[in-house]
């Protein structure tokens, strides 16, 4: 999903009908619905209710507006926010003021989860590590020192041992 202020399409509306005699009272109320909250109508024919919202939440589309004939009926509209999954049915005269702050509250959890987030999983680059190494580093603070470990690299037996370099693995006098 995408973040409400990021989203090019805010809300969609998916009229649901299944007769002929539903299609023309849903339709008109949904473009009507639609032009009011600034919304885009899903009219396309041929598509499921089902396939239409699978559409638009790969699009990363934030609310998905539904309007079938029983809503139409009763004056509801029911909301269908994406980060929690929640549907609210609300009545068609307030949809426009609910649906402005269900995108504003969406925004500002989200933006709170990914400060939390950045927060958790950001490290200053001279604290300690997180193994419980030495702070100072593994040979205690004189500086950067370069270990190979493998092959030989033209050293002498004597020269490796003095370093602390034995066969393939480094051995550090400080325990770490």
């Amino acid at each position: 999903m995408l973040p409400p202020k990021l989203a090019p399409v805010k809300a969609v509306l998916v009229p649901i009908y299944r007769k002929d005699e539903e299609k023309a009272g849903v339709l008109e109320a949904a473009h009507r619905i639609a032009q009011e909250v600034g919304a885009k109508v899903d009219d396309r024919e041929g598509q499921s209710p089902g396939a239409k919202f699978f559409h638009w939440e790969r699009r990363g589309v934030p609310v998905v507006l539904e309007l079938g004939p029983r809503d139409l009926a009763s004056g509801k509209i029911v909301i269908k926010r994406r980060d929690t999954g929640s549907k609210e049915p609300v009545d068609q005269s307030s949809v426009k003021e609910k649906l402005s702050a269900a995108l504003d509250d969406m925004q500002k959890g989200l933006y709170t989860r990914a400060k939390e987030r950045l927060k958790a999983n950001t490290v200053l680059a001279n604290s300690p590590r997180r193994s419980g190494r030495d702070p100072e580093g593994c040979h205690g603070g004189e500086g950067r020192r370069e270990v190979r470990h493998g092959a030989h690299q033209g050293r002498s037996r004597m020269r490796r041992a003095a370093e602390g370099v034995q066969g393939d693995r480094a051995q550090y006098s400080d325990g770490g």
